[in-house]
């Protein structure tokens, strides 16, 4: 077979006027077959899986140095593990297998202590293991089921503390924790509603887990198993869309 090297960096051009007219670079190789040789090979050489283009992702999390993606098609795809100052990686061996999707379709993830945890429309799994090398050696243990009755809501945002994983599920808020899934939001069900969680963020200082809605912020406080519910002055239109910790400073972005 063919053995390929890098014989040269191909730069692009800047972008502007000058260049809109063709689209194509040009390179002229004047390289010889004796220095090409002594090029770095192509990384398949070595036997590392070719990489892929993944499909369009709706949901992403990071775990074990990968990424974790739901699919628009509603598959799970992993990348290879990050490498400093290397592209991530895809190949389109590295997929979670998932059965039952036609009537349970994934909708969250969450990475922690060892787990990846998969929620899905109608049930709650996890995934253990090293998961592949490059070169497709080794592989994630199959999916464990966790619950076969509550998963999450789509697209919803996940929380990984020590105390679990907080997430939204149709009826209200849960925990997922050492001792099995908890419904923790019956104190506050009447103010969740059919409302989305926006964001999901943990400020040790006040030893709450903070819930952003689009005009409030519920916050649980884990050690008392109580809820606060903080309100803001927002304008005609104003809504709130994200939350971030900072230092463990709560900043709500409108």
């Amino acid at each position: 077979g063919n053995i390929f090297n890098r014989v040269a960096t191909v730069g692009n051009p800047s972008i502007d006027s000058s260049v809109t007219d063709s689209p194509v670079i040009s390179h002229h190789d004047k390289v010889s077959d004796a220095n090409a040789a002594t090029g770095a090979f192509l990384y398949t050489e070595g036997g590392e899986l070719a990489n892929v283009a993944p499909p369009p992702a709706r949901y992403i999390a990071a775990h074990r140095n990968r990424i974790f993606a739901i699919t628009e098609d509603n598959r799970i795809w992993f990348s290879k593990e990050y490498q400093n100052k290397v592209g991530l990686g895809w190949s389109d061996e590295f997929q979670i297998p998932l059965d039952g999707l036609d009537h349970d379709k994934p909708t969250a993830l969450c990475g922690g202590a060892g787990e990846l945890y998969i929620f899905r429309e109608r049930s709650t799994w996890s995934v253990s293991g090293e998961g592949p090398s490059k070169t497709g050696v080794g592989d994630f243990y199959k999916p464990r089921l966790i619950d076969s009755n509550i998963g999450s809501l789509k697209n919803t945002p996940t929380l990984y503390s020590s105390d679990g994983v907080y997430f939204q599920n149709k009826r209200g808020i849960f925990l997922l924790g050492g001792d099995g899934l908890k419904y923790i939001g019956a104190p506050v069900e009447d103010l969740v509603g059919s409302n989305r969680v926006i964001a999901i963020r943990q400020h040790q200082g006040t030893e709450t887990v903070r819930f952003a809605f689009s005009d409030k912020v519920l916050a649980y406080n884990y050690r008392e198993d109580a809820w606060a519910n903080y309100t803001y002055s927002l304008s005609v239109g104003e809504t709130i869309v994200g939350m971030e910790n900072l230092n463990d400073i709560i900043y709500v972005i409108t």
